[in-house]
C-alpha cells in the first residue's frame, strides 16, 4: 500500500464501498442505466450513501466472496428494494416494495440520511 493511501482512510473506504456496491449490482442483475434514472436520478445517490454508511460492509464483502453463485440479495442489505426496482428482469427480486427500503430499522444509524420521500 502506498504511503498516501494510509493517510486517506475515508477515501479508501469510499473506493472499496463503490466497488462492493458495483459487484453486488452485477451479482443481482441490476441494470445500471435504470438505477441511474430511478426517481429522476435521486435514488442512486441516496442508495450509494446508505451503502457507504452501512455497518454491514464486512458481511457484504464476505457474502460477495463466499456466495458467488447466489443471485439473491442479502437479507441484511438496507437497499435491497432499490436493487429490486432496477433489476433487469424483475424476477426473483420483484417481491420488495420500492426504490429504497422504507424500513428505517435496516438503515445505518447515522443522522445524515433522510427518509426517502
Amino acid at each position: 500500500m502506498h504511503q498516501h493511501d494510509m493517510r486517506r482512510p475515508m477515501f479508501n473506504r469510499v473506493l472499496q464501498q463503490a466497488q462492493r456496491m458495483e459487484d453486488m449490482m452485477k451479482r443481482l442483475g441490476v441494470d445500471p442505466g435504470l438505477a441511474a434514472r430511478q426517481e429522476q436520478g435521486r435514488a442512486f445517490p441516496r442508495a450509494r450513501t446508505i451503502c457507504l454508511l452501512c455497518p454491514s460492509a464486512g458481511r457484504c464483502e464476505r457474502r460477495l466472496v463466499q456466495a458467488k453463485d447466489n443471485p439473491e440479495p442479502p437479507d441484511f442489505c438496507p437497499i435491497t428494494s432499490f436493487f429490486a426496482s432496477c433489476h433487469r428482469q424483475h424476477t426473483s427480486l420483484a417481491h420488495t416494495e420500492g426504490p429504497i427500503d422504507r424500513d428505517q430499522s435496516r438503515w445505518p444509524a447515522y443522522g445524515c440520511i433522510d427518509a426517502p420521500g
